[in-house]
């Protein structure tokens, strides 16, 4: 009886795992949403602010809303290869498919106003879905393209996960 008992718990215990470990697919819409904190050992300002990014189809849409960039300036917005934002060296390059030819993302900007306020959308083709973005660094450049701040994309709230 032991013997049994034992054996329905390792098998329940190995499908919850299981479960747990398959992908995340999302739905039209869904979202993923990164808060903004300091670039890992820069001593640069950083601004401060929220993006999300929703999965239309084949597209991601971009919306960042951003304090305290520099006034009357533009920099990049873009996901990395990563999936941290505490060591530098781990953060990597644009995260698109090269399946798609040009680095997708060289495109992907902020603009602010006079007030350093930043608040935008844009849309751009990557290659990937929401799973494969799931948990990766989303980095903002300034104009000059260094990096200035960084968070990781988590499930937005009230998407449904």
């Amino acid at each position: 009886m032991t013997t049994i008992s034992l054996t329905r718990t390792l098998t329940a215990s190995a499908i919850l795992i299981s479960a747990a470990l398959l992908p995340v697919h999302a739905t039209a819409g869904d979202a993923l949403s990164a808060d903004l904190g300091k670039y890992p050992g820069s001593t640069l300002a950083a601004p401060t602010g929220h993006v999300s990014v929703k999965f239309h189809q084949n597209k991601l849409s971009v919306a960042y809303d951003l304090e305290k960039t520099t006034p009357s300036s533009s920099g990049g917005v873009h996901i990395h290869t990563g999936s941290t934002c505490s060591d530098a060296e781990k953060v990597g390059g644009h995260y698109w498919s090269p399946d798609l030819g040009e680095d997708t993302w060289k495109k992907a900007t902020w603009n602010s106003d006079k007030q350093g306020k930043a608040t935008g959308e844009l849309t751009i083709q990557t290659g990937y879905d929401y799973a494969q973005n799931l948990s990766h660094a989303l980095v903002i450049h300034d104009s000059e393209g260094r990096r200035i701040a960084c968070g990781l994309l988590g499930v937005a709230p009230n998407s449904g996960y």
